[in-house]
């Protein structure tokens, strides 16, 4: 399925009800040239949160135009919208005397944008162009929460080949060093998350240097371990593991390493072992494959709240908007927190 076809499915799926996406980082002419661009899209109502007349400094020396009736909303305005405020307010403001206190979150868009979701203000948020994975992550977690039923927030990147190939990569921004219960639950999360974006079924492939017992070590019993558990996560869906990577994706050296697998050969749900192997191979094949990757995709919130490289450019801006969308349309977290709960 390639960009363009994912993209009307995402169209389709957001048709008729258009879903309000904050962005907080107005002050960056790549998420100001998305605004723009998402203005003039179905299904997707852009919020930038900052000054008007700062947003217009900048798309002016962008050369950006900027349609009207664009939303630019102060920070103060926002927070000013019912419930906003207390949900800013309610969330855990001091988790060490180095921490922020309550006036300087209600002055940082981020928080603020975490807050209109979470009071149900907007649909999602999106934010990660100029700030840290980390504080993107932390803003969702203090103020949106933890969705029902999961343990942990995890990523997956959407990866659409040239040749129209899909993927999810997970876990590419999260969690370093996954032990097997939070591999499991990356398993879970990253086939949901396929599954509603692509409308294929998941195949997931638990991937490792070892392919169903050819190497001894720790991190491949880790591996095994999660296939194991992963029969109470991913009830409906297809897995298999340890596989290496090539048996996972290339028929012919599955039918030589793992034959008789459901998966190898077929997977298009790569959960990696550990945060390095995952966040190398999916910008390996950004760069030098061609592939579009779309994410992280943050998963297990009880709202939708998405992570932007700080490579990225306004097309890959653009398409994380619209899959916040979609996934908030559809409730994903609480689809991937509730698999096998």
């Amino acid at each position: 399925m390639t960009l363009a076809e994912l993209e009307d499915r995402w169209e389709r799926e957001l048709a008729g009800e258009p879903v309000t996406v904050v962005l907080p980082e107005s002050g960056d002419p790549r998420v100001i040239a998305a605004a723009a661009r998402l203005a003039h899209l179905e299904g997707v109502i852009p919020m930038l949160v900052g000054n008007p007349t700062d947003v217009s400094r900048v798309a002016g020396e962008a050369g950006v135009g900027l349609p009207a009736g664009l939303s630019i909303v102060e920070p103060e305005d926002l927070l000013a919208e019912a419930g906003v405020r207390s949900a800013l307010e309610g969330t855990v403001l001091s988790h060490g005397s180095g921490d922020p206190g309550s006036a300087a979150l209600e002055s940082d868009p981020l928080y603020v944008a975490a807050a209109a979701v979470a009071a149900g203000y907007a649909g999602a948020a999106v934010a990660g162009a100029t700030r840290p994975s980390g504080e993107v992550i932390r803003a969702g977690i203090r103020v949106i929460g933890l969705a029902a039923g999961s343990r942990w927030v995890t990523s997956c990147f959407l990866m659409v080949m040239p040749d129209g190939r899909a993927f999810c990569f997970g876990d590419c921004a999260v969690i370093p060093e996954p032990d097997a219960a939070q591999l499991a639950e990356i398993a879970s999360a990253s086939a949901a998350t396929f599954e509603v974006l692509t409308g294929e079924a998941a195949r997931v492939a638990f991937l490792s240097f070892s392919t169903k017992g050819s190497a001894v070590h720790p991190r491949v019993e880790v591996v095994r371990s999660a296939t194991r558990l992963a029969a109470e996560r991913l009830e409906g869906v297809v897995f298999d593991g340890e596989l290496q990577a090539d048996a996972a994706l290339a028929p012919g050296v599955a039918a030589i390493k793992a034959p008789g697998s459901p998966v190898a050969g077929l997977a298009n749900v790569l959960v990696f072992p550990d945060l390095g192997s995952g966040n190398i191979a999916y910008k390996l094949a950004e760069r030098l494959a061609g592939a579009r990757a779309i994410g992280p995709v943050i998963q297990g919130l009880a709202g939708s709240m998405h992570d932007l490289s700080r490579g990225a450019g306004v097309e890959e801006v653009v398409s994380m908007v619209r899959v916040a969308a979609v996934l908030a349309r559809r409730r994903v977290p609480a689809l991937a927190a509730g698999a096998g709960s």
